[in-house]
């Protein structure tokens, strides 16, 4: 791929226009249209196109670290009403597995749902 056809790659991947993409990328006005229809089935720069996609994704997408930190600080400041305050507090607990109760036969249940923990040498994990 030459450097053109990756200006190409990283315009289409911010405005998936291909006409667009190729004029602004420096190619003809004319042919802009065809070029960029032509540029889109080389393997090469699709491939780097979907690459460049998945990245802006993945920077969009808060990891779970990101969501805890949200949650603490909104429970954390004190502008926020009480019951907003509360409702984080208790959303950071239980992400972070602190609403554990157990069943009548030892299983801990967390937001209904069972978790057996098996037996090792006789000692139980816990």
């Amino acid at each position: 791929m030459n450097e053109r056809q990756k200006v190409f790659a990283e315009i289409y991947a911010a405005c998936p226009n291909a006409a667009e993409a190729a004029r602004r990328a420096g190619y003809s006005e004319r042919t802009a249209r065809q070029t960029g229809q032509r540029l889109l089935t080389k393997d090469d720069i699709a491939e780097y196109i979907r690459q460049l996609q998945n990245e802006a994704t993945d920077a969009r997408i808060s990891t779970v670290t990101d969501v805890k930190i949200f949650w603490s600080e909104v429970m954390n400041d004190e502008d926020e009403k009480t019951v907003t305050r509360l409702k984080a507090s208790e959303l950071l607990a239980r992400a972070s597995g602190m609403f554990l109760v157990q069943d009548d036969k030892g299983a801990d249940v967390v937001d209904d749902v069972l978790i057996y923990l098996p037996e090792i040498d006789g000692e139980e994990l816990s």
